[in-house]
């Protein structure tokens, strides 16, 4: 059992070198959104401290102090953000398809969700944070994840168990130790056992293999959110 989990985990690591997840960081911009009443069309650097939004902007080698950000609603859904710093203008994109409605409800309720994070996080479904200290939800995971590790994994550790299991049958069946007649009909004797023990593993080794592939599946999706959300200078 432990080389059939071994060989899947093998099999999910080959699959990931050459993984490509759906193009996540190609978008059109509709037009300006007013996120909240509160803070109007832009919001400033009063506001921004008021509602802790925005941190930090880091775009390598610069940490940049936030003067003004402006937010543009997206084709599909999420928002990109400008924002104005002392040097430059940096901007960055949050396609989450509940981004916006996020970004309102936690401004709009931002001193009872300070009280109690925990109740926001759950009602979103919010996974983690983006280096913006911007929500990653599970949903916007599910959306970019492809099923190419799980898939694989299902696959390679069913089939290695019904292969072993083949072998198993075969060498039984040259030694001939694979029974009587009335015993393969009746599926009992050695084959009986070949079959039950093969059947048992494969299944046990496809769901270990589903299992191990979906969290590969879902740090890769989780790794192009992330990627897709870092700011960027604008020239």
């Amino acid at each position: 059992m432990k080389r059939v989990v071994a060989v899947v985990v093998m099999v999910s690591l080959l699959v990931n070198c050459a993984y490509s997840s759906k193009r996540y960081d190609e978008y059109r911009v509709k037009g300006p959104i007013v996120i909240s009443e509160r803070v109007g069309e832009v919001l400033d650097a009063e506001e921004k401290e008021h509602f802790g939004l925005f941190p930090k902007i880091y775009v390598y080698p610069v940490s940049y102090p936030v003067e003004a950000a402006t937010f543009f609603e997206l084709e599909g859904g999420g928002y990109e953000v400008r924002i104005a710093t002392g040097y430059d203008t940096v901007v960055a994109v949050n396609r989450d398809l509940n981004a916006i409605r996020i970004l309102r409800d936690y401004v709009d309720y931002h001193e009872e969700i300070i009280d109690s994070r925990g109740v926001f996080e759950k009602r979103w479904s919010i996974v983690g944070y983006d280096d913006l200290g911007q929500p990653i939800t599970k949903r916007e995971i599910e959306r970019v994840r492809n099923h190419r590790s799980t898939v694989a994994c299902a696959a390679g550790g069913g089939g290695l168990a019904l292969g072993v299991g083949s072998l198993w049958a075969f060498a039984t069946f040259i030694g001939g130790g694979f029974g009587t007649s009335e015993e393969l009909v009746e599926g009992t004797g050695d084959a009986g056992i070949i079959m039950l023990c093969t059947a048992g593993v494969a299944i046990l080794a496809t769901g270990a293999g589903f299992f191990v592939g979906r969290g590969f599946d879902n740090t890769r999706a989780r790794d192009a959110v992330e990627e897709s959300r870092k700011p960027r200078v604008v020239e």
